[in-house]
């Protein structure tokens, strides 16, 4: 093995090949063809199939707006997360789970 001078040809194919591997890469990178993404997707379904099963409940609940939680929290339609912690068994509020039936929006709720 010799270090300093001239490179032999055993190490010019190896870069050589180096940079191949490296401009492939990148092309598959930037094109990303149809059967990576197809992968790409069957490897997430399978990571979400071995998520826990949650069941759905048999019967539907209804939410009724009051006066009083319209006065403390605001028109409906409510933000994202006002709604989340209505669902979330664990808020000390909770009292409902599943359907929101709603009046129609005014245009003046946040």
């Amino acid at each position: 093995m010799r270090f300093g001078g001239t490179p032999s040809r055993r190490q010019g194919f190896i870069l050589l090949y180096g940079c191949g591997i490296t401009l492939l890469a990148c092309f598959l990178f930037i094109y990303r063809p149809h059967l990576f993404s197809l992968a790409g997707h069957k490897v997430y379904d399978s990571m979400v199939r071995s998520l826990p099963q949650y069941g759905e409940r048999p019967d539907p609940v209804v939410i009724d707006l009051d006066e009083r939680s319209l006065a403390e929290f605001g028109q409906w339609p409510w933000p994202r997360y006002r709604v989340a912690q209505l669902l979330d068994p664990g808020y000390p509020l909770c009292r409902a789970r599943q359907d929101i039936a709603a009046r129609p929006a005014t245009g003046t709720a946040p």
